[in-house]
C-alpha cells in the first residue's frame, strides 16, 4: 500500500513539474551591468542617468568623527576595534585627505594607505606590503559602519533617488544575458 502511495505521490510531482517547468538561476554579485550606481561598468553615461541615484560620497569632519566613534556603533568582545585605534584611523584619513568630498573608491583608498607605525596609536603611509593595515584587519561590519558615519547625505531630501540601470550602455555582455533570459523565463 505504502509503495503504491509513493508511486501515486511521484507521478504527481513529475506531472506537476512537467507542467510548470522551473528554471533556477543564479547570479553572483559581479554580474558588471551599467547602472546609476556603477558607472565604471558603462561604456558611455546614459542621459537617463540624470536625476538617478549615484555612488555615495564620502567627508570626514569632526561631526562625521564624532558619528563614526559614537560607542553606539561597537560592539562590544574580545574581537572589537579600540575605539583608540579607529580615531587614530579616521584621525590620518582626515590628515591625509583633507575635508574633501570623495567617492567610495577614494575613500577606500585613503584608508587602505594606512599603516601601523612602531609608536603605539600612530599610523602613517605604508611602506611595503608586510606593514599592517589597520583597515584590513577591521570586519566588513565595522568598515561599513564606518562608512554609513561618512557617508553625505543624498543631495535631494524631497524624494527618494533611485538606481536606473541601463543594458544598452553595459561594457560586457554576460551579465546582461544572464538578466535578459531570466526576465524571458519570468515571462513565460
Amino acid at each position: 500500500m505504502i509503495r503504491i502511495l509513493a508511486f501515486v505521490v511521484l507521478l504527481l510531482c513529475l506531472s506537476v513539474t512537467r507542467a510548470h517547468p522551473r528554471e533556477m538561476f543564479l547570479a553572483g554579485g559581479a554580474m558588471h551591468i551599467c547602472s546609476s550606481l556603477t558607472l565604471s561598468d558603462c561604456d558611455s553615461t546614459p542621459s537617463s542617468f540624470r536625476g538617478a541615484r549615484g555612488t555615495p560620497r564620502y567627508r570626514i569632519d569632526d561631526a562625521a568623527m564624532a558619528h563614526a566613534l559614537s560607542p553606539k556603533l561597537w560592539l562590544k568582545g574580545e574581537r572589537a576595534p579600540r575605539l583608540e585605534s579607529v580615531r587614530a584611523l579616521l584621525t590620518e584619513a582626515l590628515r591625509k585627505n583633507g575635508n574633501r568630498e570623495i567617492d567610495a573608491d577614494a575613500m577606500f583608498d585613503v584608508f587602505d594607505s594606512l599603516c601601523t607605525r612602531a609608536e603605539p596609536g600612530r599610523l602613517g603611509t605604508c611602506r611595503n606590503d608586510k606593514t599592517p593595515r589597520p583597515w584590513r584587519n577591521l570586519l566588513d561590519s565595522e568598515r561599513s559602519a564606518i562608512l554609513a558615519a561618512l557617508e553625505l547625505p543624498a543631495p535631494s531630501a524631497d524624494r527618494r533617488l533611485r538606481e536606473i540601470a541601463s543594458l544598452d550602455h553595459s561594457k560586457r555582455s554576460e551579465g546582461v544575458a544572464i538578466l535578459r533570459a531570466f526576465v524571458a523565463a519570468a515571462a513565460q
